[in-house]
């Protein structure tokens, strides 16, 4: 369930950090994961999110192209009739989300009261070879001037300009 309206405040306060941050990065694959302790429908930051189609909610997406509704992934009660609730998140931007290959919960994984959720993602696309250039270091010169003296290192370096 929900927590006090300040919990939540706070809560869609950090959301709100982490888009923004994560948006920041660029066209680049970004997957935001957790025990968000919000429901969707409870969060004007994740509402906000959603509504750009920018971000998406995996587990929404990938229920509603298999016909069926998310997976609850918090039970805080125990026996029947705990139908649970969705607190649980995978945030995909647009890039990461075509990706997804498949989300799936993972029972009996032995976290209590929650269900964690395992991301397929295919990242075969995104893979690049990056050039990498470096500063070069100091030209070693005094190994090859420490054995002159003064004036013939001063000659050297006059002829050499």
């Amino acid at each position: 369930s929900d927590y006090t309206p300040e919990v939540n405040r706070r809560n869609d306060d950090l959301l709100r950090d982490v888009l923004a941050v994560a948006s920041s990065l660029g066209e680049v694959p970004v997957v935001v994961a957790g025990d968000f302790n919000i429901q969707p429908n409870h969060s004007t930051i994740l509402a906000a999110a959603f509504s750009t189609g920018k971000w998406h909610d995996v587990a929404a997406s990938v229920a509603a192209a298999a016909g069926v509704i998310p997976p609850s992934t918090c039970y805080t009660r125990t026996g029947p009739g705990d139908t649970g609730t969705r607190i649980d998140y995978v945030l995909a931007n647009s890039v990461a989300f075509t990706a997804v290959v498949n989300l799936t919960p993972v029972p009996d994984s032995g976290v209590p009261t929650h269900l964690p959720l395992r991301l397929e993602l295919n990242l075969k696309p995104y893979a690049a070879n990056v050039l990498r250039v470096l500063r070069p270091l100091a030209y070693p010169t005094d190994r090859w001037t420490n054995h002159l003296t003064l004036p013939e290192e001063n000659a050297l370096a006059t002829a050499c300009w």
